[in-house]
């Protein structure tokens, strides 16, 4: 069999004109409760439209099931009695059994996916009639009328408009995988979004609103300049305008927005930590000239990227960098230690924390007993709950609450409250490491990026299928992958989705193209001679060793060279398609704002007419009565 050619395709990225500046706020204790308020009005719309989507769903599947034929119903129900004994079978971690109920199950699957097609494709027009135009943004849906009650009950209309849209998202992306969207556990949440949003077209003037001219948000000019450690007073509006409710804080202005910029929304995001809530207030920027950083006068054309996260001692191998093709030239890009040593330590640090949480689960339901309490009252309720998980399902949140729970009755046992601040104080110790070595990793991509870019008219960059890379096991056939747990675990460490971001951030603001190449992997050939007799030395996995030419070459080198060959060989074409491409998705998107911003003022002036008649009718009313 003939192996895949690899192909390269571009991958064009229209950033520049829209950035976000990030404030930190602290935010006034009389404001905290009125902020809690709008959040949870703003969780339970989105847990509302959940359930009118799955409520959707449910009855969409009844109606096409109701017209199936017998053969698929009881398809439907073997489906449903495989599903639960896989579930068993995964919690008990029987791995044969998956594998075998996996397999019966996806040919049933097999079996039952034709029939309904035909059924769906018979009763299209009465499905789109009676389920899918309950879905979506116009007034006339089920979805929006859940967002019209949320307004009419305190929250905020923008606010309300972003968690619709996040819900009909996670409506989109789970039908993808067969199941409709999932209700969010407020426990779970540990960020939070309020929005304001500027319809004017192209958005207010930034100025407007470090002047006091808009009514929604005021920031009051800083008495010392936008500099470090300078700050200023700001308001924030909650609910709809009728409310005149308003968060107030003090702001940390760093940096003055650009001469011309124009704000087109505002966020105040509260972010859980630890016990503690930490305030943002974002502003996302539409700029009159896209950013543009000073890059040499003379670039190099071309530089390739192979993507990797191989372990090393001097460092986590992330990618190999070519220039010229050559292997023996490559260079190995790795990630400082001190990074993954932090972020290692953490894991270490949840690992210990699992362990105690299993112990202190199990003694809890050999030694605890529930006092005499009232059916549906909160303990009795999350006990039965406890008791009825195993050990091993059961997450810290969980346990926390129940501890919660009992320390306001004052049952709580005297070991359990010892572990519950232990642990507590461990994991703040743990999301302190996580955030500190994120926020480094970042910083060096970033880094990494802008001299890549700054030297390079043109970046080429392979990875890996990084969504196969993630399953342990696989659902469809429930065998185990390729990768084990420690290969996993260095994946999560190195976040090459992150370099990748911060490449196309890097290369969109100094004017660089990016390609992108899949297929063949280009590890199979050797970099020096072309041939495909090359395989890993016997010590070390990633370096590689040709038969023919008796070169030994590192993967990550050689996969890098020979990804530059093959975009050399097309980079004339594939770039003046690159730019062709921005050019013209900007036209597009500049021709969208156009006509967005012509149906606004043409709304606008039908509505002032339709104003203006009224008010005419009005008075040709109460003239006609003052007529004797």
């Amino acid at each position: 069999m003939k192996p895949p050619t690899p192909t390269l395709r571009i991958a064009p990225q229209i950033q520049g004109q829209h950035v976000v500046y990030e404030y930190g706020a602290r935010i006034d204790s009389t404001s905290e409760v009125a902020i809690d308020t709008e959040i949870r009005r703003a969780r339970a719309l989105y847990n509302e439209i959940v359930e009118v989507l799955r409520a959707l769903h449910d009855a969409m599947q009844a109606f096409v099931l109701e017209r199936a034929p017998q053969t698929a119903r009881d398809l439907v129900a073997q489906i449903a009695r495989y599903d639960a004994r896989f579930r068993e079978a995964k919690a008990q971690n029987d791995r044969a059994a998956m594998q075998e109920i996996a397999n019966r199950r996806n040919e049933a699957r097999k079996a039952l996916s034709p029939q309904m097609q035909e059924v769906r494709k018979a009763h299209k027009d009465e499905l789109i009639e009676r389920f899918y135009r309950q879905i979506g943004t116009s007034s006339r849906t089920a979805t929006y009328a859940c967002r019209v009650r949320a307004v009419q009950g305190g929250l905020g209309p923008y606010t309300a408009n972003q968690v619709l849209e996040a819900a009909l998202r996670a409506w989109k992306q789970s039908m993808k995988n067969g199941h409709p969207p999932r209700f969010i556990r407020y426990s779970e949440k540990t960020q939070d979004t309020l929005t304001i949003q500027f319809p004017e077209a192209g958005g207010v003037a930034a100025e407007d609103l470090f002047t006091g001219k808009r009514r929604d948000v005021i920031v009051a000019y800083p008495q010392n300049g936008f500099r470090r450690r300078s700050y200023t007073r700001f308001r924030f509006r909650l609910g709809p305008a009728t409310a005149e409710c308003y968060a107030q804080g003090t702001l940390q202005v760093d940096r003055e927005p650009p001469h011309g910029a124009r704000v087109t929304l505002v966020r105040l995001i509260r972010k859980r930590v630890g016990p503690r809530y930490r305030y943002t207030l974002q502003f996302l920027l539409n700029l009159a000239d896209p950013i543009r950083l000073e890059v040499a006068n003379r670039r190099k054309p071309l530089v390739a990227l192979h993507f990797g996260w191989s372990f090393d001692e001097a460092g986590r191998q992330i990618a190999g960098i070519s220039d010229n093709g050559n292997a023996t030239d490559a260079h190995i890009l790795s990630l400082p230690p001190s990074i993954e040593a932090d972020l290692t330590r953490a894991a270490t640090i949840r690992s210990q924390r699992d362990i105690e949480l299993a112990a202190v689960a199990q003694r809890l339901k050999t030694e605890w007993k529930l006092p005499s309490l009232p059916e549906g009252d909160a303990l009795r309720s999350q006990w039965e709950e406890f008791c009825g998980m195993p050990a091993h399902r059961i997450s810290s949140h969980r346990l926390h609450a129940l501890a919660t729970c009992m320390r306001d009755r004052s049952v709580i046992p005297e070991w359990f409250d010892a572990w519950r601040k232990t642990d507590k104080l461990a994991w703040q110790s743990q999301m302190h490491k996580v955030r500190s070595a994120r926020n480094r990793r970042t910083t060096f991509y970033r880094q990494v990026a802008l001299d890549l870019a700054r030297q390079y008219e043109t970046i080429v960059l392979e990875l890996p299928d990084l969504k196969k890379t993630t399953q342990k096991v696989n659902s469809t056939t429930g065998e185990k992958t390729e990768l084990n747990r420690k290969a996993r675990a260095g994946r999560v460490i190195a976040s090459l989705h992150s370099l990748e971001a911060a490449l196309h951030w890097a290369a969109c603001k100094c004017g660089s193209a990016v390609l992108h190449l899949s297929g063949e992997p280009t590890v199979t050939l050797c970099s020096h001679c072309g041939s495909t007799t090359i395989s890993p030395t016997p010590l070390n996995n990633q370096m590689l060793c040709c038969s023919d030419c008796g070169s030994t070459i590192d993967r990550k080198a050689n996969g890098a060279a020979n990804a530059w060959k093959l975009a050399q060989k097309q980079r004339e074409k594939l770039v003046s398609e690159y730019w062709d491409t921005v050019g013209r998705k900007r036209c597009e998107m500049a021709t969208l704002r156009a006509q967005k911003a012509s149906g606004r003022a043409q709304a606008r002036r039908a509505s002032a007419a339709a104003k203006e008649k009224n008010r005419a009718a009005r008075i040709a009313a109460l003239d006609a009565k003052s007529e004797p």
